[in-house]
């Protein structure tokens, strides 16, 4: 055998290793991420599950992808309490705000509220690497979303607030002037996540906010909606015309150096106009 195919064989014998080294590693990951997020919403399991999905691939054979693991987090908002179901998983927050008899405590209700949904819709954006990174690998589908997260009143709620209605929150309680962490919006705009130095609002913004910056709200009738949006070119192309070439982002797969271009966005609206926002909901 000459020394060429000697080193041939050398070679593809090395990259057989490696690639089984990889598959399990691949498998082991899948495991661990299996087993953190099987009781519940863990944030981390699926943070990590978005970048192995995103960085992973096995030499020689096809790009072998990792499920993205993010569950949707369910939350129900009881005068007493936020209860919060992911799969078979319950948690529930204690809203110390008494009675809820008086506009001072509806007031300290409706910003714990603010709290509440700031930090899901932090999450949101967030778990996704800020829609930095290609969520998927083949941007086929023009709307791929991952519903988040979905919030909805009780009935009680509804009674305690009948005068609200369906009317936007901040339309019936105007922020005091030193209170600006009411209403959602208001909250969004002036407070900071944890560890971030920038506000909710500035974290939140994705690519197309700079043509339709968002206001947040919400109502008690109504269930919202978190959603991961990833737009793929077509679409994207569609919605920012002649700007796209200076918005995309690009994505360059090793093996073909093929270019996918896609745009993340994020959405928080009425989940029964989720359907109109997504051509697949994973």
């Amino acid at each position: 055998m000459s020394k060429k195919a000697q080193e041939w064989g050398m070679s593809l014998t090395s990259k057989i290793i490696l690639a089984l080294a990889f598959t399990a590693i691949g498998l082991l990951l899948i495991r661990e991420l299996s087993q953190s997020m099987i009781k519940g919403y863990d944030k981390q399991g699926c943070k990590a599950s978005v970048v192995y999905n995103t960085k992973f691939r096995i030499p020689i054979v096809e790009r072998e992808e990792l499920t993205v693991d993010c569950p949707t987090r369910y939350v129900t908002i009881t005068p007493k309490e936020i209860i919060i179901e992911a799969r078979d998983h319950t948690t529930k927050e204690k809203i110390r705000c008494g009675d809820l008899t008086s506009e001072k405590e509806k007031k300290c209700f409706l910003r714990e509220v603010n709290k509440q949904i700031a930090n899901l819709i932090f999450d949101c954006w967030d778990q996704f690497a800020a829609g930095q990174v290609p969520v998927f690998s083949r941007y086929e589908s023009d709307r791929q979303c991952i519903l988040c997260s979905r919030v909805e009143f009780t009935q009680d709620v509804k009674n305690l607030f009948s005068e609200v209605g369906d009317q936007e929150v901040s339309w019936v309680y105007p922020p005091e002037p030193d209170e600006k962490e009411y209403p959602l919006d208001e909250y969004m705009r002036n407070q900071k996540p944890l560890t971030h130095e920038i506000s909710y609002y500035e974290f939140t913004l994705d690519k197309t906010d700079a043509f339709n910056p968002p206001y947040y709200d919400y109502d008690f009738v109504k269930p919202r909606a978190a959603v991961f949006v990833a737009l793929n070119e077509n679409q994207a192309r569609y919605l920012f015309g002649k700007t796209w070439e200076s918005v995309k982002s690009i994505f360059v797969e090793v093996k073909d150096e093929k270019e996918y271009n896609y745009v993340n966005t994020l959405e928080w609206v009425p989940y029964d106009e989720v359907v109109e926002k997504c051509d697949v909901l994973v």
